[in-house]
């Protein structure tokens, strides 16, 4: 399943040294939405792991000024299996680092 979520982003070309390094660390779930699209999340298990999220949205971010929706699902599902602690400090380090980013992700947490 990793080397399908590789294969994905080389084709939608936001791979990066940071999406890699996500990839590698990450703990995947994977599940079919209700509309049978293949998702998957991963759950922040430390501040590290929330940092290389929001890099990876920097460097998405510099280099489209959008982002793709396979990656906004990823981050949302990721907010929603991690310790709330981690997704507060993912809003507080995206709000300093990539403010524009915030539009991308619910903010009720």
């Amino acid at each position: 399943m990793v080397f399908l979520c590789i294969i994905i982003m080389i084709l939608c070309r936001n791979f990066t040294d940071e999406s890699a390094s996500v990839l590698y660390n990450m703990q995947l779930d994977y599940w079919f939405d209700p509309e049978g699209v293949l998702s998957m999340g991963y759950r922040w298990k430390n501040k590290i792991d929330v940092d290389e999220a929001v890099v990876t949205i920097m460097n998405t971010l510099d280099k489209d000024e959008s982002m793709p929706n396979w990656l906004i699902k990823t981050i949302n599902q990721s907010i929603k299996d991690s310790d709330p602690d981690m997704g507060t400090y993912f809003f507080m380090e995206l709000k300093k680092h990539a403010p524009l980013g915030i539009r991308y992700f619910e903010d009720d947490y």
